[in-house]
């Protein structure tokens, strides 16, 4: 007789981890949300009452025309800055555009990626403007290339 309880304890607690596995597996598998081709979130949500639909423009196509989402990530005001800010932040995104030229960043002369052509400081000073100017910040003394 205690060998007969000893099985069904055993069998009750097998039981129990498998009905505990499967529901932690069920919790974990609406982690992974997976889309299909129109947007809409995987059907297994989709049974649960939880859906996500592709977020769409009130006025079909016309956002398009006007840049859609993308006109909230334009600047919308210009960066001033005094001669000494602008000098610093140009110093500094040089540094940006001159660790592009060397593996891992680590301005080293054995690190250059391309070892036979050496870094155009010109061409460095310039992408730096560049890109200065696409964040939004303009040269005070009003020069351009």
């Amino acid at each position: 007789m205690a060998n007969s309880r000893s099985v069904q304890q055993s069998r009750r607690v097998h039981v129990l981890e498998l009905i505990l596995g499967v529901v932690g597996l069920q919790l974990l598998s609406t982690a992974f949300v997976s889309t299909s081709p129109k947007g809409t979130v995987s059907s297994s949500l989709r049974n649960k009452g939880v859906s996500a639909l592709r977020a769409e423009g009130e006025g079909g196509g016309e956002d398009v025309k006007d840049g859609g989402f993308l006109k909230f990530l334009k600047v919308e005001q210009d960066i001033e800055l005094s001669p000494e800010e602008y000098k610093m932040a140009l110093e500094q995104e040089v540094e940006a555009q001159r660790k592009k030229y060397y593996i891992g960043g680590v301005v080293k002369k054995q690190n250059l990626v391309v070892p036979w052509k050496p870094v155009d400081e010109k061409q460095l000073e310039k992408d730096a403007k560049r890109q200065l100017r696409k964040n939004g910040i303009k040269d005070p003394a009003g020069e351009s290339d």
